[in-house]
């Protein structure tokens, strides 16, 4: 079958990785794919060995024949791209298209999923709107060509990780907080560091305000995860690594922070298999703090999915506080993986010389900066019991079926037309 798929780069470059996994998982269930792009230069650099055809948007704009145009081809509208109007009017009367927009996690957007979503200019087209989800009654997730690594590759991995930045550069440490003193005095030495296993090794894939000097401060101060007696933090820049290479970053990771919805969705893939690298996830900013409401249905799905999860250990934003999770949005409430097995429905967590309990909602109260450290601390306590049930939650929110799955079962059905 012959897929098209139009997309536009808007910024981070995030649009067109997307696409191009979703071309690769295409492209392994036997299907010709085409990407047409207005920035064709990234997908080399982003997936080199890729079989993908990508072409340029101008080029199909100005000559629709630049793509082979069949009446059975499916034609995707990645992030609600408009298309060329040359293309459309080239196209027969029983093209199939779908809208696909972003990963969505609201409850809303079940009752849409591979619903009509007519062309006003050509009502005639066959189209519906889909989004990748976490629901079961959603198409799920894009998998691409995830192959999770071996023992060896993640070792591998991991001294490249440490000994050099990504852009080849030696560098035994990535500074975090603009003081090198603060990782003197905690003996951060990687250069002669021999057990690999034992520096703890972060992926910052966050966008610009993250506040990483927050979390290099509550490391000084409360310490890391027991097994761990150095942390390295790794920041890539730009387009450091090809996909495979950032899949195998994400596994060979202790804890990664990812940002916006492809190395979301990936950190999953990563979190739910052999490795068990569990993340903090940081959406990008929309208006209206539309973020905030995905973020909150995200957490939502982890906490009706694991039984372990019933009874959080959660932190509010208290004033001008921004603790733990919630920093990295700015958000007033939320669920994060500050959480341990409840016992008869209780949870309770000793960090140093205060004791936490939740009220009557499994929340409590934190203000900032100390907090922050104790927050870290609560989590870095409970970490071997943690890996366990965040890796279950994100095996059920993954799910057995792939949107690459969906996207020809619905091809396969017809797309009913839209008039």
């Amino acid at each position: 079958m012959n897929v098209i798929i139009f997309c536009k780069v808007i910024d981070n470059f995030g649009d067109i990785g997307v696409c191009l996994r979703l071309a690769r998982g295409l492209m392994d269930r036997a299907c010709r794919v085409t990407l047409v792009t207005d920035r064709p230069d990234l997908a080399s650099r982003m997936d080199p060995a890729a079989e993908v055809q990508v072409v340029s948007w101008d080029a199909v704009a100005a000559s629709p024949g630049y793509v082979d145009v069949r009446e059975d081809m499916l034609v995707v509208e990645a992030f609600q791209v408009a298309l060329p109007l040359s293309f459309l009017q080239a196209c027969p009367f029983k093209v199939r298209r779908v809208c696909l927009d972003y990963l969505a996690t609201e409850a809303w957007a079940d009752g849409l999923q591979r619903m009509p979503a007519p062309d006003p200019a050509f009502p005639s087209h066959s189209r519906i709107w889909m989004a990748p989800s976490f629901s079961s009654n959603g198409p799920r997730l894009i998998r691409g060509r995830w192959e999770e690594i071996n023992a060896e590759t993640r070792s591998a991995m991991r001294r490249r990780l440490i000994s050099t930045r990504p852009d080849g550069s030696a560098s035994a440490l990535e500074e975090v907080s603009g003081n090198r003193d603060a990782y003197a005095r905690m003996g951060v030495s990687l250069a002669n560091a021999v057990d690999l296993d034992r520096v703890f090794l972060i992926l910052a894939f966050a966008y610009d305000d993250a506040p990483w000097r927050a979390l290099a401060e509550a490391i000084e101060r409360r310490g890391l995860p027991e097994g761990f007696d150095r942390v390295c933090l790794v920041k890539p820049a730009g387009l450091a690594y090809s996909h495979r290479e950032f899949d195998a970053v994400l596994q060979s990771c202790d804890l990664n922070f990812v940002r916006g919805e492809d190395s979301f969705v990936r950190a999953h893939f990563a979190a739910a298999g052999r490795w068990r690298v569990p993340f903090v996830w940081q959406p990008y900013r929309q208006e209206g703090d539309a973020h905030e409401q995905k973020l909150y249905a995200w957490q939502q799905s982890i906490l009706k999915i694991n039984g372990e999860f019933d009874h959080p250990v959660s932190v509010v934003d208290a004033g001008k506080a921004q603790p733990y999770w919630n920093a990295w949005l700015g958000v007033e409430s939320f669920f994060n993986p500050l959480s341990v097995r409840s016992t008869g429905g209780q949870v309770a967590a000793s960090v140093g010389e205060r004791q936490w309990a939740p009220d009557r909602q499994n929340r409590v109260a934190c203000a900032m900066e100390d907090d922050f450290a104790v927050c870290w601390a609560l989590l870095i306590a409970h970490w071997t019991s943690f890996l366990p049930a965040f890796s279950r939650a994100c095996q059920a929110l993954i799910g057995d079926s792939t949107l690459e799955d969906s996207l020809l079962s619905a091809h396969q059905k017809g797309i009913r037309p839209t008039v």
